[in-house]
C-alpha cells in the first residue's frame, strides 16, 4: 500500500508565495504605468498610438499573471483544506 503525505508548512509558504507574487505584479504594473506615462506625455506621434496599442496587449497578459497566481492560490487553499478534512475523516474512523 503507498503512503502519502502533505507538508502543511510547505504548502501554506506557497500559498503566501503566490499572494506575494501578485501583489509584486500588481505593483510592478501601476509603477510601471505611471513612470512610462510621465515618459511619454509629450509623444504626438504615430509612435504614440502605437505604443498604446501594444501598452494595452501586454497589460492584459500582465494582468492575466496576476489573475493566475490569485487561482494558483486559491487551488493552494483548496488542496490544503480538501487534504485536512480527509486527515479528520480518516482519524475519526479510527476513533469509532
Amino acid at each position: 500500500m503507498a503512503d502519502y503525505s502533505l507538508q502543511f508548512d510547505g504548502l501554506e509558504q506557497a500559498v503566501t508565495e503566490m499572494g506575494t507574487i501578485s501583489r509584486q505584479i500588481n505593483d510592478f504594473l501601476q509603477e510601471l504605468q505611471s513612470g512610462t506615462m510621465k515618459s511619454i506625455i509629450e509623444w504626438e506621434s504615430g509612435a504614440r498610438d502605437l505604443f498604446d496599442q501594444q501598452r494595452t496587449i501586454w497589460a492584459q497578459g500582465a494582468a492575466d499573471m496576476a489573475t493566475q497566481a490569485v487561482n494558483a492560490q486559491n487551488a493552494l487553499n483548496q488542496i490544503t483544506g480538501h487534504y485536512a478534512d480527509g486527515e479528520r475523516s480518516g482519524v475519526n474512523i479510527w476513533n469509532r
